[in-house]
């Protein structure tokens, strides 16, 4: 049986996990971001700019339109982050929890239960194992029309008024790259609806091990940020039974999700945190501290 700390030290790997694939996945929705605008301002801006003026009429808004950029940037969204959510999330983040349960469980099934957990948590996400399923959560998320249909519009309204080039380039960044006061497209869409998908997938795989298992108390845990939320602050490094949890569905804070039990969505709206769940000695200790 694992020590306190050396549970503690297999808790701290999950958190530092989390923070990574944290600050990978805003990188690469800046990246997204970046790539849209510097493809789509070199396909267009040759066939739709002259004389340092957006052309007035149709021309220019079937230009924008039928630009192959808007099909090689679905790919890029499916390649370069839903796909790398799927690898993250059936890879890293399985094999982590994986090793936080091996400490504890000497159970010959846990690896093959927890490989089929996952996969079957994918599935829910809408990943069959080989590719989206079509209008499933996952492929929704990665063909979302959202910044093809503003810029749509944004180029309409150029052609409309031979808006200049300068003046277009600057709305085209603003809405696709965002400023300081507002998110680009990609990230706005993604922190809207995926921000929390690694902490619900290792909350959701996590719960049903220790459910499995018979491990009946979590140390609240998770990355410590500025957005962090005073019921978060407040949980975070302590120990939980699950009742103590599930009672936690009754409070009110900002942020809850409405209907949603604590054990999945924690803090709420865009939590982070994580349960690590510990055996009932390890508890004891943890609040004998």
């Amino acid at each position: 049986m694992p020590t306190l700390k050396e549970i503690e030290q297999l808790g701290a790997d999950r958190v530092a996990l989390m923070e990574r694939l944290l600050s990978d996945f805003d990188s690469r929705l800046r990246r997204a971001q970046d790539w849209l605008f510097s493809n789509l301002w070199e396909d267009v801006l040759i066939k739709i700019v002259v004389d340092g003026r957006v052309m007035r009429g149709l021309a220019s808004i079937r230009a924008v339109n039928s630009s192959p950029v808007w099909g090689s940037y679905y790919r890029y969204i499916r390649d370069e982050i839903t796909g790398w959510m799927v690898e993250m999330m059936g890879g890293k983040l399985t094999d982590s929890i994986l090793s936080f349960f091996s400490a504890q469980v000497g159970s010959t099934d846990l690896e093959a239960r927890t490989k089929a957990a996952a996969k079957d948590l994918l599935f829910a996400l809408g990943y069959d194992g080989g590719e989206f399923v079509k209008n499933g959560g996952l492929y929704l998320l990665t063909y979302d029309n959202t910044a093809e249909r503003k810029v749509k519009a944004l180029a309409i309204a150029a052609a409309a008024s031979g808006r200049s080039a300068n003046a277009f380039k600057r709305d085209m960044i603003g809405i696709i790259k965002g400023d300081t006061e507002r998110l680009g497209i990609v990230e706005r869409h993604f922190q809207t609806n995926a921000n929390t998908a690694f902490a619900e997938f290792d909350r959701s795989l996590s719960g049903q091990l220790a459910e499995k298992y018979g491990m009946n108390f979590a140390i609240w845990s998770g990355p410590r940020m500025t957005t962090s939320r005073p019921f978060c602050l407040a949980r975070k490094g302590k120990v939980f039974s699950r009742d103590e949890i599930t009672a936690m569905d009754k409070l009110k804070w900002t942020g809850k999700i409405p209907g949603q039990s604590t054990l999945l969505s924690a803090g709420g709206y865009n939590c982070s945190d994580i349960l690590l769940w510990i055996t009932d000695e390890l508890a004891a200790q943890k609040r004998g501290e």
